[in-house]
């Protein structure tokens, strides 16, 4: 409900790709969804929030349906010591900012050995500081977020992180 335009591209691809039998669609916001939870289906898969996952489990449980959930999930990136940084930096950068963090895989977690925490923490600020965003007419790093509520989000996660945008948790 919160992307239609990206609901109606999947809608329209995976009905010209995959069996309409076994997979459908349906468009919508809480009417639609809470009427598709009132019937019985051979799995559920469900993305999004713990508190419209607990909805979710509980309607399927009614029939019994399995269930497979994904809630916002924490995908840790792990960097050893002897890891090329130059060679990973990219890749850790791409995974944070994707479609502007706004996936269940973005990079929200990165784990660093201490041995190497200073330097690459050095890179990051460095790589961060040069992203460029804006309209994502533009292609630029980091395109627009989906509401305003992650824009208010975001802006208390800059706040918390302090004048270099990185926050850091020393364990």
């Amino acid at each position: 409900e919160l992307a239609p335009a990206s609901a109606a591209v999947m809608a329209r691809l995976i009905a010209q790709y995959l069996d309409t039998d076994a997979v459908a669609v349906v468009e919508g916001g809480v009417p639609e969804t809470t009427e598709l939870l009132s019937h019985a289906f051979d799995h559920v898969f469900f993305t999004g929030s713990t508190d419209v996952g607990r909805i979710v489990m509980k309607a399927a449980a009614e029939h019994l349906t399995p269930v497979t959930l994904e809630l916002g999930g924490k995908s840790p990136q792990i960097v050893f010591a002897d890891a090329d940084l130059d060679a990973a930096l990219p890749a850790i950068v791409n995974a944070i900012v994707q479609n502007a963090g706004q996936t269940c895989s973005a990079g929200s977690r990165l784990l660093v050995e201490r041995s190497i925490y200073e330097p690459l923490l050095e890179r990051l600020g460095r790589a961060f500081r040069a992203l460029r965003a804006g309209p994502a007419a533009s292609d630029l790093d980091l395109g627009p977020l989906i509401r305003r509520g992650q824009l208010v989000r975001v802006g208390e996660l800059l706040a918390q992180a302090g004048k270099d945008g990185i926050a850091t948790v020393a364990q």
